[in-house]
C-alpha cells in the first residue's frame, strides 16, 4: 500500500463513524424538541423485523461453525455454492455478511435454520 492508500483506509471509517455520531445527535436534538413525530409502532415493527433477520443469519452462522467442528453432523451437505460469483472480500460480500452473516457456501442445515 503507499501513503494515500494507507490514509484513505485510515480516514474513510472516522469520517464515516463522524457522520453517524453526528445524524445521531442531530435527530436526538430534534426528537428533544419535538420537532420530529415518531410513531413508535412503526419503528418497533420495522427494528424487530431487523433483529430477526440478523437473529437468523447468527443462528445459521453459528450451525455452520458447530459443523465446521464436528459437534454436528452434515457438513459435507451443500445447499448451494457461490464461492465462484461472490467475493467474500469485496466490499458488496464484506457488508452482506456484515449485517446478516451469511456465506457464499452454505450447508442445509443453516439454510434451514
Amino acid at each position: 500500500m503507499d501513503g494515500g492508500q494507507s490514509f484513505r483506509a485510515t480516514v474513510t471509517p472516522l469520517l464515516g463513524a463522524a457522520l453517524g455520531l453526528a445524524i445521531a445527535i442531530g435527530l436526538c436534538w430534534l426528537l428533544c424538541r419535538q420537532a420530529v413525530r415518531l410513531n413508535l409502532g412503526v419503528f418497533f415493527d420495522r427494528t424487530a423485523a431487523v433483529l430477526l433477520v440478523t437473529a437468523a443469519g447468527a443462528l445459521a452462522y453459528d450451525l455452520g461453525d458447530l459443523q465446521d467442528t464436528g459437534v454436528l453432523p452434515g457438513h459435507a451437505w451443500v445447499a448451494f455454492d457461490l464461492t465462484g460469483s461472490i467475493d467474500p472480500g469485496s466490499r458488496w460480500g464484506s457488508s452482506i455478511t456484515g449485517v446478516t452473516e451469511p456465506v457464499p457456501r452454505m450447508i442445509v442445515l443453516q439454510v434451514v435454520a
